[in-house]
């Protein structure tokens, strides 16, 4: 059996600017397939779901 397996990337938020990612983030980002990313379920003070975005 021939598996291919990905590579798993974790971007985080620092304290500074929420604006401003690190230009390694943004090459990693621009570069990937799929995108998953925790979701905030309304009224919830937890983010228990996520989403997959793949990029098209």
């Amino acid at each position: 059996m021939n598996t291919k397996l990905g590579t798993l990337y974790g971007i985080s938020l620092g304290p500074g600017d929420p604006g401003l990612i690190t230009r390694r983030a943004w090459e990693l980002l621009s570069g990937a397939g799929h995108w998953t990313y925790p979701v905030r379920k309304k009224n919830s003070d937890s983010c228990l779901g996520h989403c997959l975005a793949r990029r098209s």
